[in-house]
């Protein structure tokens, strides 16, 4: 079950899921037992990214586990027009305030790959709360700039489907995605995965969920 919390500052009200030992689905922090908060990367949301954690006996009957999706994901919503940039540092100021809301006083941070960025970015600010910070699958090192310069027709086409909401461009986005990671679209079996995963972000842009 999802549940909501309002934090002032948020583009909209905040989406989490809470498991404490004594309570699976649970809106308050149990303050006898330590608290996890799992940070979700983009284009994923905090249960289905973090539900082998969340439905761990070996975790969920000795923390408190939290994910929060972040605004434009999962059942976190924007205000539209958006106010303000979303930035990996607004996000870690989000749950910073979330979890001050949540009377949470220490905190263990996880961060999975670009999720690692909120993780660090509230560590840096708040490290009087943090207990721990554990990253997996972290940035590295900027990539090459021909690299780079791969992207620019990517986020011209993400910025053109905000606009437009023309849903054929997410078809672009998703072979575009899918080539860069596998160098290849010749094989049937990926272009099979390529329209599952297209039709599927359609679902989610129409939502209002932030894809790709």
């Amino acid at each position: 079950m999802v549940t909501y919390i309002d934090i002032p500052s948020a583009p909209k009200r905040l989406a989490y899921i809470l498991s404490t030992p004594g309570k699976r689905v649970a809106t308050e922090i149990d303050p006898a037992y330590p608290t996890v908060l799992l940070c979700h990367p983009p284009t994923a949301c905090g249960y289905y990214y973090y539900y082998g954690q969340l439905e761990d006996p070996s975790l969920n009957e000795h923390y408190n586990l939290l994910t929060i999706d972040i605004p434009g994901h999962g059942a976190s919503r924007m205000k539209e027009p958006l106010e303000g940039e979303i930035t990996w540092g607004r996000i870690g100021m989000l749950f910073h305030e979330a979890l001050q809301a949540f009377g949470v006083k220490k905190v263990h941070l996880v961060g999975s790959d670009m999720g690692g960025q909120a993780a660090l970015s509230m560590a840096i600010a708040h490290p009087e709360m943090v207990a721990s910070l554990i990253m997996l699958r972290p940035n590295g090192r900027p990539e090459p700039e021909i690299v780079a310069m791969g992207f620019v027709e990517w986020f011209a086409l993400q910025a053109e489907l905000i606009e437009s909401r023309d849903l054929d461009l997410i078809d672009i986005l998703v072979s575009i995605l899918l080539e860069f990671v596998t160098g290849q679209m010749t094989n049937w079996i990926l272009r099979d995965i390529c329209e599952g995963l297209g039709d599927l972000c359609k679902a989610k842009f129409m939502r209002g969920e932030v894809i790709l």
